[in-house]
């Protein structure tokens, strides 16, 4: 979203000024908006797959599958 868009939206110059992979979360008790970096968690598939790439790293055994 564009600089302008973001100000428009929020209705706050701050919203202009956030760098890449930052956003704003407003609550309306609140008077100005929290800066925060919006991540989802990872998928399952991604996980085990940075295990077993920590594991042969480490030299680790593969873990038993149910653990």
């Amino acid at each position: 979203m564009s600089a302008t868009d973001s100000s428009t939206l929020m209705d706050a110059p701050t919203a202009s000024k956030l760098g890449r992979h930052r956003a704003l979360y407003l609550q309306d008790e609140q008077e100005r908006p929290e800066k925060f970096r919006p991540y989802g968690l990872p998928t399952d598939e991604w996980l085990t797959a940075a295990c077993d790439a920590l594991r042969a790293r480490l030299t680790l055994q593969p873990e038993p599958v149910g653990v």
